[in-house]
């Protein structure tokens, strides 16, 4: 199981999101997000967040550039 951080773009705003990546467990997609304001974002679907890219990867330990 590895949780990495991603950003994606939702209601014209970047947030950023940590998801859970495990392919024996039955994990949901995120509920939220932050902006770089520190604003927390409710997601009301996260189909529609898009330009979704992995930022940092929690088993490399290195952020993705």
């Amino acid at each position: 199981m590895e949780v990495n951080l991603y950003s994606g773009r939702y209601q014209n705003d970047t947030v950023y999101f940590a998801m859970i990546m495990c392919p024996n467990c039955d994990s949901t997609p995120p509920a939220y997000g932050y902006t770089c304001t520190q604003e927390k974002v409710t997601f009301s679907d996260f189909r529609d967040v898009s330009q979704i890219r992995q930022v940092y990867n929690s088993c490399t330990k290195q952020f993705i550039e």
